[in-house]
């Protein structure tokens, strides 16, 4: 366990795991402030620059794989520090941050929030990252409302989510921006200010600069925040317009998270929210299902279905171009070219009961509000839905995605 002393205004690297408790004197991690006596838990996968505001003592336990590290003279926190203070000094409304894969955008996010708490304001973040969600679980775009400050996203409760239905953000750009500006809206309706939102590491090619293009425009941040030389110069446009373009380095030394932990992250938050989920059963007759075309066409009579495919069919619907069965069980022979002529259109898909099982959703509460379930079974006789589910309110619409968990809580591509 090193004991490590610091003078004032010396700053150190840290990469967990690690414990650093403060034997004497005052600290500062992300505008964080923790005083003698108090501990900070630095996760596996995160790095931080602790800065001694005061002549201080640290007990650190650390595991092997833990380290800590001068900081380099071209490291940017301070630069970093400074320029958030000047941000929340200006007190806009939007802040949005852009940025790489593990550029530190969410760092960058808690500590414009923990210095605007210090400040007494009351911040809004937004967690636009729908593969790596910090504050929801993954799929979602996510809001919290913080009253006390942090060092790490995770820690946070959302207060307002809305769904997805995938982990990557290509092709829902549209749906990510309406819904981060939706958020954004409730948070200034409910005078949080400011509303901080971090965005996705999606910014290697044109279609990524054009999305990130977009979400600037229609969100119209105060402030856009653009952390690592790639993206450099690329916004400053916006400064035409009234936007304040603020360009900072990246971290010279900065923890990268591997795909195995990315998707052990993912994993953990849908566990958050799901795990131990009670079971609830409703009525098919008294939602919406949206999402899946099969649950939006128009219903068939399976029994006159039945009769033209040759195989038992639980239920069936039509689109304008496309006639949709749910058979009983695999069929060896079954005659859609029939069913595509009685039907009058051109194509037909077919499921087999049972491929709705363990179908990722969003469920929508009677706020508006959107949360996480997982479809356990269709009675399509029965006309009834059962899904995991830990809400508890009643549910208006069922937003289904293309997306399956294991057991274990990873993710599963449906057919």
């Amino acid at each position: 366990m090193p004991f490590l002393k610091l003078k004032k205004n010396e700053m150190i690297k840290v990469f967990g795991p690690m414990l650093v408790i403060v034997k004497k004197g005052l600290i500062d991690i992300l505008g964080k402030k923790a005083k003698e006596n108090e501990q900070i838990i630095i996760h596996k996968i995160r790095s931080y620059v602790i800065r001694s505001l005061d002549d201080t003592e640290l007990d650190i336990n650390m595991t092997p794989d833990a380290q800590i590290q001068a900081v380099e003279e071209t490291d940017p926190y301070l630069e970093w520090y400074k320029k958030a203070e000047e941000i929340i000094k200006e007190e806009p409304g939007k802040i949005m941050i852009l940025g790489g894969v593990d550029n530190g955008k969410s760092s960058y996010t808690v500590l414009l929030s923990n210095i605007a708490l210090e400040q007494n304001l009351k911040p809004a973040l937004i967690d636009a990252d729908v593969g790596q969600a910090d504050i929801g679980p993954p799929g979602f775009i996510s809001m919290a409302y913080p009253n006390e400050q942090t060092i790490w996203m995770r820690t946070l409760k959302p207060v307002s989510m809305r769904f997805i239905g995938d982990i990557k953000p290509q092709i829902h750009t549209q749906a990510i921006i309406g819904k981060t500006r939706e958020l954004a809206m409730k948070a200034l309706k409910d005078s949080r200010k400011p509303v901080i939102i971090d965005t996705d590491g999606w910014v290697g090619d044109t279609y990524a600069f054009i999305y990130k293009s977009r979400m600037i425009e229609d969100i119209k941040p105060d402030i856009v925040v653009v952390i690592g030389n790639e993206l450099k110069g690329l916004f400053k446009k916006y400064e035409k317009i009234g936007i304040k373009v603020v360009e900072l380095p990246a971290p010279t030394l900065r923890r990268t998270r591997s795909r195995e932990e990315r998707r052990a992250l993912r994993s953990d938050k849908y566990r958050e929210f799901l795990l131990d989920a009670k079971s609830l059963k409703i009525s098919l007759d008294e939602i919406v299902v949206s999402g899946h075309p099969l649950f939006m066409g128009i219903p068939l009579d399976p029994n006159e279905i039945t009769n033209t495919v040759g195989a038992k069919v639980l239920y069936a619907s039509r689109t304008p171009d496309t006639v949709f069965i749910v058979l009983a069980e695999q069929p060896k022979n079954i005659r859609l070219d029939e069913l595509k002529k009685v039907i009058g259109v051109p194509k037909a898909r077919c499921h087999v009961q049972g491929f709705e099982k363990n179908m990722y959703v969003g469920l929508v509460g009677e706020n508006g509000d959107e949360y996480p379930g997982i479809i356990e079974k269709i009675d399509y006789v029965e006309k009834t839905i059962t899904l995991k589910t830990k809400y508890t309110g009643k549910i208006k619409m069922i937003k289904t995605s293309k997306m399956k968990l294991s057991p274990e809580f990873t993710e599963l591509l449906m057919e």
